[in-house]
């Protein structure tokens, strides 16, 4: 059987697999209604590798907090602070940078857990899958 062209399956002038027959769609996969051989299906995985998406670069606790001080409603409350520093009006800039620095730790607190709690699930999680293997339905794990 010849190899599956990974190319042509991601080029974007292609009709969307959507779109096509069923028939075509097998034809230009290079499958059959009875699914793979099991060597045809070890030979792509070994080519292609996992069907996995690639995970997001996590962030760090420091990167976390920090992404807290991007908003503009924080930025301008700042500049504010800045302003209250300069003007030497030390009462506004600390209750400025108090409820800033608060709301910073709360937001945090909120996005850490958060994460922290998707990645627990996401551990917990395995995906299954039922092919056509040899003419047979058979359950595996979707990253296979």
């Amino acid at each position: 059987m010849p190899k599956v062209n990974d190319a042509s399956i991601a080029s974007t002038d292609a009709k969307p697999y959507w779109n096509q027959p069923a028939a075509e769609l097998l034809a230009q996969l290079e499958g059959s209604a009875e699914g793979l051989k099991s060597t045809e299906a070890e030979a792509r995985l070994a080519r292609v590798g996992p069907n996995v998406l690639q995970a997001k670069k996590q962030a760090t606790a420091l990167g976390l907090f920090l992404n807290q001080f991007k908003s503009p409603i924080i930025l301008i409350l700042l500049f504010a602070a800045l302003v209250s520093l300069v003007l030497k009006d030390w009462v506004d800039a600390t209750i400025v940078l108090l409820i800033v620095l608060g709301s910073a730790i709360l937001s945090f607190i909120q996005e850490y857990n958060a994460s922290t709690a998707t990645q627990k699930l996401q551990a917990q999680v395995s995906l299954k899958a039922t092919v056509m293997r040899d003419g047979q339905a058979l359950p595996i794990q979707a990253e296979e």
